[in-house]
């Protein structure tokens, strides 16, 4: 058995490629002496929670021809693999931080990068290494003072942190503004040394790296997309309960008028002097209702009657 194959990229497409490259930019290692023929080692790192992107990893390093060794350590699981050309396609983070014609040559060169396909790819594989995608519902003030949940809407948040190479930083910002010219669609957070160490992509970001196919390679934007629609059916259930709750206590004032067939005015005149037993209750979103109890209807529909 070959186990020290030669890395054969070529049988990965670009976009995968990319995702390999952004993940070993943020959670992989290189060792080994870099020169030809010498013995090179690549170790990616991930959470224990990660188990999905570990089997996704080795399955690409798989079709390169090399194979990876997995190590579970209970907290974190290291997919790690040898040959003798692995410089030819990862490539030493630390000199690309010091050269900045190496960065450009790097990030433009052959590997294209900036291209709206490869380069969303790389970014997903940024944020699967070094990133975090949150989807939650949040409520506007006048409901949590009320108890309500989630009427104001859901919020995602994806930030990106690097304290190594913040360069990448750099490059994630540029090719989300290059995706929504003018828009603002993320916001970098730096330093008192003016260094970068992290990035917010907002609602509009978001937007335009969905456009762009990101959720096909990250991890962690699958798992938030996944999040989003469960945040959607539990607001949903919750919307269908407040509204039996709502219901249950009574008719609302317009269907009692239609049923009268008077004006919900005077109705609500009936109210204001005190001749009319209802109540104000709010619904979803703080939509507000008159609430007329079942048997004052039917007191009303008597009178009417006669």
């Amino acid at each position: 058995m070959n186990m020290n194959p030669l890395m054969n990229v070529n049988a990965l497409s670009r976009e995968e490629q990319s995702y390999l490259l952004g993940l070993y930019f943020t959670d992989g290692s290189f060792r080994g002496v870099r020169r030809s023929g010498s013995h090179q080692r690549v170790k990616i790192v991930f959470q224990w929670n990660e188990r999905e992107m570990v089997d996704r990893v080795a399955t690409l390093l798989k079709h390169c021809s090399l194979i990876p060794r997995i190590y579970d350590y209970g907290d974190c699981i290291t997919v790690s693999v040898s040959s003798t050309n692995l410089c030819d396609f990862f490539p030493d983070k630390h000199a690309l931080l010091k050269d900045e014609s190496a960065r450009r040559r790097f990030l433009g060169g052959g590997n294209n990068l900036h291209s709206r396909e490869n380069g969303a790819a790389f970014c997903a594989g940024l944020l699967d290494g070094d990133g975090s995608c949150h989807t939650y519902l949040y409520p506007n003030k006048a409901d949590m003072e009320r108890g309500w949940i989630g009427s104001g809407g859901i919020r995602v948040i994806w930030l990106f942190s690097q304290n190594k190479y913040p360069f990448l930083i750099d490059f994630f910002h540029e090719f989300v503004e290059s995706l929504a010219p003018n828009s603002n669609a993320s916001g970098v957070s730096y330093r008192q040394d003016g260094s970068p160490y992290s990035l917010h992509v907002n609602r509009r970001g978001v937007d335009v790296l969905m456009q762009a196919g990101i959720d096909k390679w990250s991890w962690k934007v699958k798992k938030c997309v996944e999040s989003r629609s469960k945040l959607l059916e539990e607001r949903e259930m919750e919307k269908q309960k407040m509204m039996r709750r709502v219901m249950s206590m009574g008719v609302k004032i317009s269907d009692v008028a239609k049923t009268l067939g008077v004006r919900r005015s005077m109705l609500y005149k009936s109210f204001r002097r005190g001749k009319l037993q209802a109540t104000l209750v709010c619904s979803w979103g703080g939509q507000r209702y008159l609430m007329i109890p079942r048997e004052e209807v039917e007191r009303l529909k008597k009178e009417r009657g006669s």
